[in-house]
């Protein structure tokens, strides 16, 4: 009989092996900071939710909703008050606050990647590479940055990843790779829902992770629960030794709130609609037309919706996007690292010209610090931009 992954650490704590990086305030809790190093909970009066990855930046949309940033509590992996300058499309995004003017004002956000590490393994023909024990699923709307696409990306390679749970264990649909300067190949950074938890351990993602002590603002039910965790990976074991470990915040929405969201298809339910699998929560979605056809389980649909409870949302607002079908990308922001106008960013974002519509101004006059419009879809290596608008 094979042995579980916490039989492996029977004991750790008196292994001495752990030290947590906490918090300067003496403990790091949930993610989400108000300041103290804890995450501001959800209030009565949030009355809007959104869970996805974003589309817009500058304004920001995620999950088919504006969204506004502006005076956001906002964590980025485990940086707290990180501010938005440093959002880039695809990130996914759970934030928690109020509807005003058509936008969702946020209150309090937290942006947290999949995974950062090394590539273990790459099926270019297929989309697919693991980091560690995740697995990832790439397609025609995954934005990459720093590579051009799966052919550019090998083992060994350090990426950051960003994504939606997939329904099998460990599966991700990878919404942005960003190939990052080269890292230890032990080095792992993960943000994953808890497999198993005893006294001394968590399994993660199907790693081990031997705890030396219990970690502060930890969830009365850990398993499910979604923690970040970073360290030294002994891969052969399939061990982390964590300096770092947070559990991440939760913003269930509340009865009659509205929820904009994106995710994958789990399943149809008996009664009609189907269970969505958001980075946040599984989803019952219901109210779509009575002759409607149903999505199929792993396709991934957008929506918005009034909240019956955390679990469940009367969509008024649904959509599929089938395979092959674009996700429209904007962003607006200052030009730098021009090369030509196939190679610049703009607001750090790679970004292609070549086949844009140019208005507002002259091509030739684009350069770094002009400031542009971008509406595109993701190409290899950079958005494929369809139009671009030079700014005053």
């Amino acid at each position: 009989m094979s042995e579980s992954p916490l039989a492996r650490v029977a004991g750790a704590a008196a292994l001495g092996l752990v030290t947590l990086l906490l918090a300067a305030c003496g403990a790091q809790t949930k993610t989400g900071s108000n300041g103290t190093g804890n995450e501001p909970p959800v209030l009565q009066a949030d009355n809007a939710f959104v869970t996805g990855a974003l589309t817009g930046a500058e304004p920001f949309a995620a999950a088919t909703a504006a969204v506004d940033l502006a005076g956001a509590a906002l964590r980025v992996d485990s940086r707290p008050d990180a501010g938005s300058d440093g959002l880039r499309l695809g990130m996914v995004l759970e934030a928690a606050g109020t509807s005003a003017a058509g936008a969702t004002v946020v209150r309090v956000a937290s942006v947290q990647s999949v995974a950062r590490g090394a590539v273990a393994a790459v099926d270019a023909d297929n989309g697919r590479f693991t980091v560690a024990t995740l697995a990832f699923v790439t397609d025609t709307n995954t934005l990459f940055d720093g590579v051009a696409g799966m052919v550019g990306l090998v083992p060994g390679d350090t990426v950051e990843v960003s994504g939606l749970p997939l329904a099998a264990s460990h599966a991700w649909l990878a919404t942005r790779v960003t190939r990052l300067a080269p890292q230890p190949a032990t080095r792992l950074e993960l943000a994953a829902p808890v497999d198993q938890a005893a006294a001394g351990a968590l399994v993660v993602a199907g790693v081990t992770v031997p705890l030396s002590a219990p970690v502060a603002g930890a969830p009365a039910v850990l398993v499910g629960s979604r923690v970040r965790v970073a360290g030294t990976l002994d891969a052969a074991g399939a061990t982390l030794t964590p300096s770092h470990v947070e559990f991440l915040p939760d913003y269930p929405p509340t009865a009659g709130a509205r929820v904009a969201f994106d995710g994958i298809v789990l399943a149809t339910l008996p009664a009609g609609g189907v269970r969505v699998r958001t980075a946040s929560r599984d989803l019952d979605v219901t109210g779509m037309p009575a002759d409607a056809a149903l999505p199929t389980a792993g396709s991934r649909v957008t929506g918005q919706g009034t909240a019956q409870g955390a679990g469940a949302v009367v969509a008024d607002a649904f959509a599929v996007i089938a395979p092959g079908a674009p996700v429209i990308y904007r962003v607006t922001g200052s030009v730098s690292d021009f090369a030509s106008l196939a190679s610049l960013r703009v607001r750090g974002e790679p970004v292609d010209l070549t086949t844009a519509v140019i208005t507002g101004g002259d091509a030739a006059g684009i350069g770094n610090g002009r400031r542009l419009a971008v509406t595109g879809t993701a190409g290899p290596g950079a958005i494929r931009a369809s139009a671009a608008q030079v700014l005053p």
